[in-house]
């Protein structure tokens, strides 16, 4: 939990650096409001989805507590699988520093 705030931070900031330098100049916008979208969408299913893990948890145990520790650990189990599907489909990717370079080098 006290990771969370660091993590919103860096995901919106280097999301939308990535957006800027995986598109052509004239979609970045489009690109930009795409991720804005997803993001916000992920939150909203997210809280919805850990709330009624805890509300389902809660009501089954009749314990409060056993229905936050499930909600916190669906959530973390979403960031570990996000973490993996990243590291498994992006990495043919590269650095978005040498995609925004070879951009640029191919308009020359």
């Amino acid at each position: 939990m006290l990771l969370l705030p660091f993590g919103a931070d860096l995901t919106v900031g280097i999301g939308s650096i990535l957006m800027s330098n995986l598109c052509e100049d004239d979609e970045q916008s489009v690109a930009g409001a795409l991720f804005q979208t997803a993001t916000q969408i992920a939150s909203a299913l997210g809280i919805c989805l850990s709330s009624l893990v805890q509300h389902d948890v809660a009501a089954r145990t009749g314990d409060y507590y056993t229905g936050l520790r499930h909600a916190f650990g669906m959530t973390t189990a979403w960031a570990w699988a996000v973490v993996l599907l990243a590291a498994v489909f992006l990495r043919k990717m590269g650095l978005a520093r040498h995609v925004g370079h070879q951009r640029g080098a191919a308009a020359h």
